[in-house]
Formats: structure tokens, C-alpha cells, sequence
């Protein structure tokens, strides 16, 4: 089975495969080095169901370079699960959150 997109992404995040594998149709910021979500240490703190580590991706997000862009993929193509620019994708309040967030940016 083939997997694309952010079922990729999710499976190299969550299952520390390797960052380097590139899926045809993600854009080129997601297999940036730089980002944290990568780093094998701290792949399952953005897919966690625990407020500590929640927060701890959060601030992670925070300082990630590709914040605003991995907010407006995961709004883009209605990513469910995850924190995704520093918004728990799960969280319908923090969906309108990041989705305000991003309109005021374009504003």
C-alpha cells in the first residue's frame, strides 16, 4: 500500500521512519531538516493525547520556521489528527482557532 500526503507524513512522524522519504505530492518545507516534528526524538509528542506533551509540541511549533505553512496545509487538506503549526487538529475549537489565525494573516 502506498501511501500519500498526510497519511505519509503521519506514518514518518509517529513511526520514526526515516524523515528523508519524500512523497510526491508534499510540498518541499515538510522535508525540511529543520523541522521539529521530524526529529526522532519528538516524532510522537505532535500525535500525543497527553496535555504535557501537547504542550511540549506546541511549543515546539512555536519556533519551527514553517509554522504558518504546516497550519495552512493542514487546513487546506483537512488534516484531522496531530498538531499542525502549533493547533491540535483534533480539536474543533482549536480548528476555528488556527482557521482566525490565518485569516487575520491574509487580512
Amino acid at each position: 500500500m502506498k501511501l500519500h500526503g498526510a497519511m505519509a507524513l503521519r506514518m514518518d512522524r509517529t513511526l520514526g521512519r526515516d524523515a528523508n522519504l519524500l512523497v510526491a505530492d508534499q510540498p518541499a518545507w515538510m522535508n525540511d531538516p529543520r523541522l521539529n516534528c521530524l526529529r526522532p526524538w519528538h516524532r510522537a509528542l505532535f500525535y500525543s493525547h497527553f496535555d504535557k506533551e501537547q504542550q511540549r509540541a506546541r511549543a515546539l511549533c512555536g519556533t519551527c520556521p514553517f509554522r504558518e505553512e504546516c497550519r495552512d496545509w493542514a487546513l487546506e487538506n483537512g488534516e484531522r489528527w496531530g498538531m499542525w503549526g502549533g493547533f491540535l487538529m483534533s480539536s474543533t475549537v482549536e480548528r476555528a482557532a488556527a482557521t482566525n489565525e490565518r485569516t487575520a494573516v491574509a487580512a
